[in-house]
C-alpha cells in the first residue's frame, strides 16, 4: 500500500508539471513544416537493444536523417556500434526528473526538432516517457495498447486521451510488439536481431572462457548470488570464469571471485566493445533475465538464461535453439510480472546449480 500511495504522489507531481508546460508550450511552437520521426526508448539495456533491432529495419525505409532516437543515459553507446547512422538524442533521467531547469530546456529543444510524428516505444510506460512523448510537439502521438506498471490508472486514463493513436498489440513478447509498429509504418519486413558490426576490440586472449553475468539490474530477476558461487566454483575447475556487470555490481561480484585466481571479476572495467567481444569470443555465455542476455543473443554464442516466468514470454524465451537453454520451472502463476504470492519467487529459486551445469555439459559437447 505504501508503494502505490508512493507511485500516486510521485505521478502527481510529474502530472502537475506536465499540465503547466501543455498550457505554456504555445510559446515554443515553431512554424517550420514538420517531418520525420522520433521514436523514445527510456528503457534500461536489454530494452535498447530491442529497440535497435527494431530501427535498423525502420532506417532502410526513412532514411537517417529523417529518425532520432531519444534514449536514457548512458545506454546512447550502443548505437555507436552500429553501420548505419542515428541520431541520438541522450537523455539524462535523474535530471530530468529532479532538475526543472534542465527538464524545460530539455523539452523545449525536443519541440524544436519540428517531427511529424513521435512514437513512445519503452516497454513500460512511466509518467516521464508519456510526458516527453505527449510534449514533443509531434502531430501525431503514437503509442503501444500498453504495460503501464508506473503509471496509476487515474494518471493512465488521462494521458491515453492525449495520444493520437494506440496501437491495439495482441502480443505479450516486445519484439512481436515492436513489429506492430512496423506494420503501422507500412514497412514490410520482420524484426530481425541487430547486428554489432563496428567492434573495435577482439578478446581472443579471453577465448573458450565461460561468460557468467550472475546480476541484472532489478534484483526479483536474480538468481541467488550464492548459487553463482557454487557454479563458479565448479566450473573453475575446468575452465577460465569471466564475470561482467556494472561499476555498482563489482563488489558484489567479489564475492564470487574472491581466493579464486581462474574466475575474473571483469564488472565496470570494460567497455561495450569489449564485452561484446569477450561474450564472442568465449565458449558459452550463462546470465539472467538481463541487458547482457539480450546483447549474448546477438553475438551469437551458446547461451543459459536463467530467467523465471514473472515476465515469461515478454522478452525470453526468444530464439530458442539447439544453442540456447532458457531454465525456469514452470508454475501456474507464470506472467505476475514479479508481483511474486510466494515468500520468493520459486520459478527462478527452484532452478538447481545441478541443472546449470548439466546444461553447460550439453553446450561444451555441441561446441
Amino acid at each position: 500500500m505504501k508503494r502505490e500511495l508512493l507511485l500516486f504522489l510521485r505521478s502527481m507531481i510529474s502530472y502537475s508539471y506536465f499540465i503547466l508546460f501543455q498550457t505554456l508550450s504555445c510559446i515554443f511552437h515553431s512554424r517550420r513544416s514538420r517531418r520525420g520521426l522520433l521514436f523514445i526508448n527510456t528503457g534500461d539495456l536489454g530494452d535498447n537493444v530491442l529497440t535497435l533491432s527494431f530501427l535498423t529495419n525502420v532506417i532502410n525505409e526513412v532514411g537517417e536523417n529523417n529518425l532520432y532516437v531519444l534514449v536514457k543515459e548512458p545506454n546512447h553507446i550502443l548505437y555507436n556500434h552500429l553501420d548505419i547512422k542515428i541520431n541520438i538524442l541522450k537523455w539524462n533521467r535523474r535530471r530530468y526528473k529532479y532538475n526543472p531547469v534542465y527538464r524545460t530546456i530539455f523539452l523545449i529543444k525536443l519541440r524544436w526538432l519540428n517531427v511529424n510524428k513521435t512514437f513512445n516505444i519503452t516497454a513500460e510506460r512511466g509518467m516521464l516517457n508519456d510526458e516527453i512523448s505527449i510534449l514533443s510537439g509531434a502531430v501525431e502521438i503514437i503509442c503501444l495498447s500498453s504495460m503501464t506498471k508506473y503509471i496509476p490508472a487515474f494518471f493512465a486514463r488521462r494521458m491515453n486521451k492525449r495520444y493520437t493513436t494506440i496501437i491495439q498489440s495482441g502480443h505479450i513478447n516486445e519484439y512481436d510488439r515492436l513489429q506492430d509498429i512496423i506494420k503501422y509504418l507500412g514497412i514490410k519486413t520482420n524484426v530481425k536481431l541487430v547486428a554489432f558490426n563496428k567492434i573495435d576490440k577482439d578478446f581472443i586472449e579471453f577465448k573458450d572462457t565461460i561468460v557468467i553475468a550472475p546480476l541484472s539490474s532489478d534484483r526479483f530477476r536474480n538468481w541467488r548470488l550464492e548459487n553463482y558461487r557454487t557454479l563458479c566454483k565448479e566450473l573453475s575447475k575446468n575452465y577460465q570464469i569471466i564475470l561482467l556487470g556494472s561499476l555498482k555490481q563489482r563488489k558484489a561480484l567479489n564475492r564470487i571471485s574472491l581466493s579464486n585466481e581462474n574466475i575474473i571479476n571483469l564488472a565496470g572495467l570494460v567497455s561495450f566493445s569489449e564485452i561484446y567481444s569477450i561474450i564472442k569470443n568465449g565458449l558459452l555465455f550463462i546470465g539472467n533475465d538481463s541487458g547482457l542476455t539480450h546483447i549474448a543473443l546477438t553475438t551469437g554464442s551458446s547461451i543459459i538464461a536463467i530467467i523465471g516466468g514473472g515476465c515469461f514470454n515478454r522478452f525470453f524465451p526468444f530464439n530458442e535453439d539447439e544453442k540456447t537453454f532458457f531454465l525456469y520451472d514452470d508454475l501456474d502463476c507464470f506472467g505476475c510480472n514479479w508481483n511474486c504470492k510466494y515468500i520468493e519467487p520459486y520459478c527462478l529459486t527452484n532452478i538447481t546449480v545441478e541443472q546449470v551445469l548439466e546444461r553447460v555439459n550439453e553446450l561444451v559437447k555441441k561446441h
